[in-house]
C-alpha cells in the first residue's frame, strides 16, 4: 500500500504522511519536518 506523501512548505521536501503528521487526542494536529524540522502546530482539521 503506498502511503499519501506530505510537502514540507518550507523546504519543499516529501516524506510519507504518516513519518510527519502527529494527532494528539485533543485533536490537535502537527506537522514536523524531518529534513529541516520546520514545525508546524494546531492544523485545523473537520471531524468525517
Amino acid at each position: 500500500m503506498k502511503m499519501p506523501k506530505c510537502v514540507c512548505p518550507l523546504c519543499n521536501k516529501t516524506n510519507d504522511l504518516n513519518r510527519v503528521i502527529t494527532a494528539q487526542s485533543n485533536q490537535n494536529v502537527i506537522y514536523k519536518c524531518l529534513e529541516c524540522d520546520y514545525t508546524l502546530r494546531n492544523i485545523q482539521v473537520s471531524k468525517g
